[in-house]
Parts: structure tokens; sequence; C-alpha cells
């Protein structure tokens, strides 16, 4: 698949999650649900995640330690508004609930949406070995299934003619908000995500073996940003080594990592030495310098 089918997928991602988002935002203000509140900062929550993810993955210049504190912030933002709509359906249980038959269905037609989306962009992930799509994928998952949690709520309510479940179904879609704004703060703080022995093995095995222009390496980091793993590796090449070349080589490195460690983002960062290594005239090969 072309980078045109990713692109195709990670918008069909993005609209069908703000269309969720409206959906479900004017849902809950004509049944007055906690739960279906909830469930509308929960698919806002993973719309934030798929931007960041998408900007994440597209983000090849900036190095890795940069976009940690929008990490922090997006993971921070989720976290308040989890908290918010905890609040909300406490505050709940003094309310009453409107048109929840309504409700029910509305919700189980964004569940069946969210998973044929989702199902769609999972396909084009695994076709493209796009971390950005499937992060966008388990999104769209998670909504799914929340969703179907609030619809149970309601119909809980219908049952027990009782405000009570639908608080309930407020409050646990609310932590998983809140949980999932834990993680992205913990996955952007500095040294809380640090490069795997097996990755390591695998990056240095993968310059060893890789092109002759490569003369050693330097830093190797990794970030988890909104699901996506990315991993920065700083690799010199010979000074002579020509523009067109070093693009070459950029993506015969990045390709290998890849095909050793699927699953991740990686970004290759070449530079030259300043003066002409003592390693690029004696043939040796990347030794971490």
């Amino acid at each position: 698949m072309t980078d045109d089918a990713r692109r195709r997928a990670a918008a069909l991602a993005a609209v069908t999650s703000a269309v969720l988002i409206a959906v479900k935002v004017v849902l809950a203000l004509v049944t007055g649900s906690a739960a279906v509140l909830a469930e509308a900062t929960h698919a806002a929550a993973e719309l934030l995640r798929t931007i960041v993810a998408a900007f994440a993955a597209r983000d090849e210049s900036r190095p890795a330690r940069a976009p940690a504190a929008a990490g922090r912030l997006e993971g921070a933002i989720v976290v308040v508004a989890g908290v918010v709509s905890a609040f909300a359906a406490l505050r709940s249980l003094d309310g009453s609930v409107g048109h929840a038959l309504a409700g029910v269905v509305v919700l189980l037609a964004c569940a069946l949406l969210a998973r044929f989306v989702a199902a769609r962009v999972a396909a084009v992930a695994e076709a493209t070995r796009s971390t950005a799509l499937a992060a966008d994928a388990r999104s769209l998952r998670s909504s799914q299934t929340t969703a179907v949690v609030a619809a149970a709520a309601l119909a809980l309510v219908l049952l027990v003619h009782h405000e009570l479940p639908d608080a309930v179904g407020g409050l646990v879609i609310s932590a998983v908000v809140v949980r999932i704004g834990i993680e992205l703060v913990q996955a952007a703080l500095p040294g809380s995500d640090p490069v795997g022995p097996r990755e390591l093995a695998a990056i240095t095995a993968a310059l060893a073996e890789g092109p002759p222009e490569i003369v050693g390496y330097g830093r190797i980091a990794a970030r988890n940003a909104a699901g996506v793993r990315r991993i920065d590796i700083d690799v010199t090449v010979r000074a002579d080594v020509d523009a067109r070349r070093m693009a070459v080589v950029a993506e015969e490195v990045r390709t290998d990592v890849s095909r050793r460690i699927p699953g991740r983002r990686v970004v290759v960062h070449l530079r030259k030495p300043v003066r002409p290594s003592r390693k690029a005239t004696g043939g040796s090969r990347a030794s971490g310098q």
C-alpha cells in the first residue's frame, strides 16, 4: 500500500472520531446521561491521542526529547477531563435520564461504526507497518468498548427505573479516561521508557551489517507518544558521503531495524564527523562511538 492509503486511513480514523464525539455530545445533552457524557469525554481523549500519534509519526526532524512536554500536556488534559466527568457522574444521582432507549440505540450504532472503521484502519496499519495507524485502530476499539458500557448503563436505567446504573457507568468510563491520561504522562516522563536490550541488540546488529558508509553511532533513544513507540538513532557516516547517498543509507538502516523489531517508528539521524574518522580509513564498523 502507498502513502496515500496511509493518509486516507488516518483521515478516516480522525473523521470518524470527530463524528463520534459530536454525536455523543448531542446525545449527552438530550438524555442528561452521565455515562454518555463520560463516553463523549473518552471519545475526545482518544481523538487527542490520535492527533498526537499522527504528529509523532510525521515529525522526523525533531529529537526524541522535544515532544515529551507535549505528551505530558496531553496526558494532563485527559486526566483533568476524566476527573471532571467523574464529578459529573456523581452529581447525576440527583438528576434524571431521559430518552434512554434512543440513547441505547445511538450508542450501539456508534460502537458498530467504531468497530467497522477500526477494522479498516487496522488492516492498513498491518499492511504498511504503520504504528500510528495501529494506535488509531486501538483508540477506535477502545471507544467501541466504552460505548457498549454506556449503552448497558442506559439499558439498566430502563430496567430498574433508577439513575444509579447511569452514574456507575459514568464513573467506570471516567476511570478509563483517567487511566489513559496517567499512562500518557508516565510514557512522556524523561527516562521512563529506555531502549530495551532486545531493541539495542537489533539496532547494533543492523548497523554492523549495514551500508559500508557507516563508521559509528551515537545516542539511541526511545519514547512512547499516544501508543506509538519511536526510536531515534544517531548514526555517523564517512565525511565523503554525499547527500543523496546519505538519504539512501538512512532508509536502508530504518528498513532493516524496522524489520528486526517491528511495531516501532524508527527515525535515523545521519551526521558526518568533523574530521575524517580513523574508522573510515581502517574499515572498522559501527562500535558505539
